[in-house]
């Protein structure tokens, strides 16, 4: 059992990722991270070659995450990666890790928190949020230009934009789903949540939600307004994904999983993609609340999902972005850990 367990499972510095038997995912860390929350070594890599890194100042927010929340996934012939990073929006190559700031470092009007793809094109157009400022921004990624300001909102995490440029966000200082309509209106489409925090579009019409607070996921329609609770025990859910398969990744950040739903299904015992992830840093807290936002209010543990189902979730405990690669079985991660031990701990 132990031996099992040792090869389903990457360790980099003091975090584990383990990867249940049944998953056929490889995991590795595609961006390096900035200390500043945690005194943990640093952790940089590319592919399989993985190094502790002991160089880095805490105050370089240049080229490394600092605190990554809400990711995102421009799909094309280039794919790039956007990492809501608090400092700054971060454009990372999927391929290289090599990583770009859209924004000014520090932007005292901004932080963003979470981010969605509105256009993905050659010059990707994104929407951004931030509970800590309560805006709503899009923002054009080649030059950083703000397209459009939505401000006095109340603890505003995950957005999606819908085809008409619609602007979704589940606003959780006032428990509800709001549309904030491209001619200025703004109109609920839910309330009645306790704390709402990922969002995500399957389909025209149907909208997934999770209630950090309540433990569930609800599928709410967005022409009628219904509303269907796909999962009710979940472990404090925040960011949700569409995989390519139709299913559900979900992250729960007190059980630190990464969860599988299938949706129109009642699961007999919860299925797993990940387990044991760095995810739920407290310290993420000592952000000031404003806007009457309540003081629980913390990062976004979030994910996106690549063209190949490659999975992205950055950690807010060692603020790095890993990536899990769907298709590499037993044999290619152990190939994987065998690169890790002859590189990092020799």
């Amino acid at each position: 059992m132990k031996r099992a367990l040792l090869i389903s499972t990457l360790c980099i510095g003091a975090a584990c990722v383990a990867l249940p038997a049944h998953a056929a995912y490889q995991a590795r860390v595609l961006v390096a991270a900035g200390p500043l929350f945690n005194a943990s070594p640093v952790v940089s890599g590319e592919g399989t070659t993985v190094s502790i890194r002991r160089d880095v100042a805490p105050t370089d927010m240049t080229a490394h995450l600092v605190a990554p929340g809400g990711v995102a996934v421009a799909r094309g012939a280039t794919e790039r990666i956007y990492v809501a990073d608090v400092a700054t929006l971060r454009e990372i190559d999927a391929t290289t890790g090599a990583i770009r700031n859209v924004l000014p470092l520090m932007d005292a009007e901004f932080y963003p928190t979470t981010v969605g793809i509105m256009k993905a094109e050659a010059e990707p157009v994104v929407v951004a949020a931030s509970w800590i400022s309560g805006r709503v921004r899009v923002i054009n990624t080649v030059d950083g230009s703000v397209i459009r300001d939505e401000a006095d909102l109340a603890q505003p995490y995950d957005v999606v934009a819908l085809a008409d440029g619609t602007l979704v966000v589940a606003e959780a200082g006032k428990g509800r789903v709001l549309a904030l309509m491209p001619d200025g209106a703004r109109n609920i489409l839910a309330d009645g949540f306790q704390q709402p925090m990922g969002l995500v579009l399957a389909g025209d019409d149907t909208l997934y939600v999770t209630d950090r607070a309540a433990g569930t996921l609800t599928a709410l329609n967005l022409k009628t307004q219904s509303r269907i609770i796909a999962a009710d025990d979940m472990e404090a859910p925040e960011g949700v994904a569409r995989l390519p398969d139709g299913t559900l990744a979900v992250v729960e950040t007190r059980s630190r999983t990464l969860r599988s739903i299938t949706p129109g299904q009642k699961a007999a015992k919860p299925v797993y993609l990940a387990t044991n992830l760095a995810l739920g840093n407290q310290a993420a807290t000592a952000f000031s609340p404003k806007l009457g936002q309540p003081a629980d209010a913390r990062l976004f543990n979030g994910l996106a999902v690549g063209t190949d189902g490659t999975i992205y979730l950055p950690s807010d405990m060692q603020t790095v972005l890993y990536a899990l690669k769907p298709g590499g079985g037993p044999s290619s991660f152990m190939d994987m850990i065998r690169g890790l031990t002859s590189k990092v701990f020799r």
